[in-house]
């Protein structure tokens, strides 16, 4: 089976990136990028560097590694497209879910971000609490984020609820 990448959708999706195509809006990886592999994602997250078309960006439940989430981190503080960024149901580390929120320090357009059953833990709990200011926690698995936010004043919500709790699987 051929990586997602050098198939002719993976070819015309990454195209569609790089062109900043205006009618691909969602990339929703669990639908859209069967066999893909973390070469795959990193050539996304390359194509969407200058792309302002794209906003939703979706690579739940698709075990990507830290590799690619760092990646994802870096495209957050250049691209002024994504609006609701979904990484959850992934093996990532604690660092990685660090890098993303730090990364959402110089970014204003993400409005959304789920890190849902991830190793979010001590080291992104301080980054995100670095990176807002004024965020108040209410009952249940959401952090709403008001007016007060330091680098991002779009951020609305972060999802990190079912928290995995110990190392990586």
């Amino acid at each position: 089976m051929a990586a997602w990448s050098e198939t002719d959708e993976g070819k015309a999706k990454l195209k569609a990136l790089a062109a900043n195509d205006v009618s691909l809006t969602k990339l929703n990886a669990y639908n859209d990028m069967s066999g893909a592999t973390p070469a795959c994602y990193l050539a996304v997250l390359a194509a969407l560097a200058g792309n302002t078309a794209l906003k939703e960006l979706n690579f739940c439940f698709k075990s990507i590694p830290d590799e690619v989430a760092l990646a994802v981190a870096k495209a957050l503080r250049t691209n002024k497209g994504v609006t609701d960024l979904v990484l959850g149901m992934n093996p990532l580390s604690d660092d990685a879910c660090a890098a993303i929120f730090e990364a959402l320090a110089e970014n204003s357009t993400v409005k959304s971000v789920d890190l849902s059953s991830t190793q979010v833990g001590d080291k992104s709990m301080k980054a995100l609490a670095d990176t807002l200011s004024g965020a108040g926690a209410k009952s249940g698995c959401c952090i709403p984020i008001g007016k007060g936010s330091r680098g991002n004043t779009t951020l609305k919500q972060v999802r990190i609820d079912r928290r995995r709790l110990g190392p990586a699987v």
